[in-house]
């Protein structure tokens, strides 16, 4: 026979509770969502990846930066052109 009893758990977990623009260091709480109101779509996502990647692991470095929607737009992508890169706009839907 076997006797079983149940504890609580403390599992300790890493989450986000703010994110601050790496630019003009508006900070957001919560996911680091930098939209207006509920229905807005403000995401951006300007990292790189690098390394090997096997069926079985992968390995590697990573650089990520936090930049708002505002300072994406008005800074980022100003200077990318100026740079002379091909910044490509569209539309989506779903």
């Amino acid at each position: 026979m076997k006797y079983t009893e149940t504890k609580p758990e403390t599992i300790e977990r890493e989450r986000v509770v703010a994110t601050e623009c790496d630019l003009c260091h508006t900070k957001k709480t919560g996911d680091g969502w930098w939209g207006e109101n509920a229905y807005d779509v403000a995401e951006t996502q300007v990292s790189c990846r690098w390394g090997s990647n096997y069926p079985e692991g992968g390995w590697g470095n990573e650089i990520k930066v936090d930049i708002c929607l505002r300072c994406f737009k008005q800074r980022v992508i100003p200077w990318l052109k100026e740079q002379g890169a091909a910044v490509v706009e569209k539309e989506w839907e779903w």
